[in-house]
């Protein structure tokens, strides 16, 4: 009996120390997330707790501590402690400091650098700006492309710069080549042919004219056509070609003057091909300025091309009041002419004419001072810009065949580059039918022809507009 009362009291007693711990059980509830991020340097701001036991609030009682340094980037604790009697419980939050800030690269020199082809590219300096880490220059990863330079690094924290700098090759088109003098000569039999000489520069290399290859050569004892090429070449392999033409004539009478024939508005279907014919039969070279015709007559462009004349760029449109409307829409249309020869011929044309020629007033009309611009840009985009001296006058439709005759041998100048304006749009059966006595009547009186070249001294007329 007695023992069964000492079991009785001892289970008493444990049940309440059982009892008392649940009771006195420390609680504590964290206010909030639990994991916290802070930027850096951002101050750590307590989101509070409840703290309690099942008797009583405890809240007093918790002892906080933390590690955080909010200058530094890691991972740290805030720790939550609290005592009650037998029983001790501990909370953590998690902070979390971290840098979003990304560095900076500051490029120094040159952002947009124009260099040679295959030229070393020597830095010109670069730091980094970064608000956490130092010395991240020594970070920093170049990579060279053909037209930039990337420059990249990434901070501890994994935040990225990239910078650039622009490459533009400065010889993509290659030496200019210029000939001296005449691009034409006309000489006498047994006259001596001088050289006039010709320069020659890159834009990489400077002068380059001692590398200028001269094919082909003149005998004077024998009348006929020449043909004296110039060609250069640049380290990078690009090439540049000139021609110049001379004329060996047995003609006791030869004027030294030359006679550039120059067609407009063409291709058509009957007056080009009879043109054709005739330059053939008279063996001459002569200049066609194209326009956009329909795609059945792009056969005559190729011919022109074939047999050795100049197929030069007019206009896609010949609308005047697209043309010249903008200075947007001119070289829309002229890129849709040169786009088409192009495809016809296999080469970019660069000599042009005006509708209506650099001195027309018809484009006053649609914008005022277009032509002042334009012909000054279309020189700076590498295009050669004619006009002509000598109006045949066959565009009114009104000459006989006689008028554009006398037109054209009146006006024709010894000594000098003769450039005649002419047309073989359709129906333009008076040009045809005085062509080939205006040929005559120049070879004749001591006139050579030829087609107008990218060397061809360029006549302009006085701007209007």
């Amino acid at each position: 009996m007695q023992k069964r009362c000492i079991m009785i009291i001892i289970i008493s007693i444990v049940l309440l120390c059982g009892v008392f711990l649940i009771l006195t059980e420390p609680l504590i509830h964290l206010y909030g997330r639990t994991d916290i991020t802070l930027n850096l340097n951002d101050e750590y701001k307590e989101l509070g707790f409840q703290a309690k036991t099942r008797l009583k609030d405890m809240h007093k009682k918790v002892k906080i501590t933390n590690n955080i340094n909010s200058k530094k980037v890691g991972r740290y604790q805030v720790i939550y402690q609290l005592k009650s009697y037998f029983n001790q419980k501990t909370v953590v939050r998690n902070i979390h400091v971290i840098e979003t800030k990304k560095p900076q690269i500051i490029l120094k020199g040159k952002i947009d650098l124009e260099l040679c082809p295959n030229e070393k590219y020597q830095e010109e300096g670069y730091d980094v700006v970064d608000n956490y880490d130092k010395n991240l220059k020594k970070k920093v990863k170049i990579k060279r492309q053909t037209n930039q330079i990337i420059y990249q690094v990434k901070d501890s924290s994994g935040n990225e710069d990239i910078k650039f700098r622009k490459i533009t090759l400065k010889n993509e088109n290659g030496p200019t080549l210029a000939l001296k003098g005449k691009d034409v000569v006309v000489l006498k039999r047994n006259e001596k042919y001088q050289e006039e000489g010709y320069q020659a520069t890159d834009i990489c290399e400077g002068d380059i004219t001692s590398k200028v290859l001269t094919l082909g050569h003149v005998d004077t004892t024998k009348p006929g056509t020449y043909s004296i090429r110039y060609v250069v070449k640049n380290k990078n392999g690009k090439e540049k070609e000139q021609i110049r033409t001379v004329f060996v004539t047995n003609q006791e009478n030869s004027n030294g003057g030359v006679i550039y024939l120059t067609f407009d508005d063409g291709p058509s279907k009957e007056i080009t091909p009879a043109i054709l014919d005739i330059l053939k039969k008279e063996k001459i070279k002569a200049t066609f300025f194209v326009t956009d015709k329909p795609e059945e007559l792009n056969p005559l462009i190729q011919r022109e091309d074939t047999e050795g004349h100049t197929v030069a760029l007019h206009t896609a449109t010949h609308n005047y009041s697209y043309v010249y409307s903008s200075k947007e829409a001119y070289f829309e249309d002229l890129k849709t002419i040169q786009d088409k020869v192009n495809r016809l011929v296999g080469y970019k044309s660069k000599i042009i004419r005006f509708p209506g020629g650099g001195s027309n007033h018809v484009s006053m009309k649609y914008s005022e001072g277009i032509m002042t611009y334009l012909t000054q840009e279309v020189k700076q985009r590498g295009f050669y810009y004619y006009d002509w001296n000598i109006d045949s006058g066959d565009a009114t439709r009104r000459y006989t065949s006689d008028e554009i005759y006398q037109n054209v041998i009146s006006n024709l100048m010894p000594e000098k580059e003769n450039i005649v304006l002419m047309h073989d749009f359709a129906g333009n059966n008076p040009t045809r039918e005085a062509l080939e006595r205006i040929i005559q009547f120049g070879k004749q009186n001591g006139y050579v022809f030829a087609p107008i070249t990218e060397t061809t001294q360029e006549i302009h007329h006085k701007i209007a507009n």
